[in-house]
C-alpha cells in the first residue's frame, strides 16, 4: 500500500494545482479564447527562459521608470517574468509559437491586440519600477 501512496498523492496534488490555475484564468480578462491555456502556454517548443511560454519574446526596448525618489541605482530593461506580461501588454503585436486546434491553424484568431486599460505600452517612465536589483545599502527610506 505504501508504494502506491506517493503516486496517488502526486496525482491528487497535480489535479488540485491545475484546478487552482484554471480557476484563476476562467472568468477573468485573461480568458480570451475557447482554449485559455493555449493562448499563453504550449506543451511543446516554447520560447526563452520559460519553456512552456507560447508567445514569441520580443526584443522591444522600453523607456524605464524614472523618479528622483527611486534610489536603487539604474533601472534595467524589463526581465522575466515581467517581460512575459509585456509581450502582450506593450501594444506591440506578438504571435503564438504553436497554434492550438486541428492542424495548428494560424488563422484561428488567437493573435489579438490588447486595448484599453490593459495596454501599458513601451513607456514605463510613469509606472512603478520593475526589474531592478534591490540593495538595502542604497535604500534611503528603509
Amino acid at each position: 500500500m505504501k508504494k502506491y501512496l506517493f503516486p496517488i498523492l502526486s496525482v491528487i496534488l497535480l489535479l488540485g494545482m491545475a484546478t487552482i490555475v484554471w480557476a484563476t484564468v476562467m472568468g477573468t480578462y485573461h480568458e480570451i479564447a475557447s482554449e485559455p491555456c493555449a493562448f499563453c502556454h504550449t506543451p511543446h517548443g516554447g520560447t526563452g527562459d520559460y519553456p512552456l511560454w507560447n508567445r514569441f519574446q520580443d526584443d522591444q526596448t522600453y523607456d524605464v521608470y524614472e523618479s528622483i525618489s527611486f534610489d536603487m541605482g539604474p533601472a534595467y530593461q524589463p526581465r522575466n517574468p515581467s517581460r512575459l506580461c509585456l509581450v502582450c501588454h506593450n501594444g506591440v503585436f506578438s504571435s503564438l509559437v504553436n497554434y492550438p486546434g486541428p492542424c495548428s491553424n494560424p488563422t484561428s484568431g488567437y493573435d489579438v491586440t490588447v486595448a484599453g486599460c490593459g495596454l501599458i505600452g513601451t513607456d514605463l517612465t510613469d509606472d512603478h519600477p520593475i526589474s531592478f536589483n534591490y540593495d538595502s545599502t542604497l535604500d534611503l527610506d528603509g
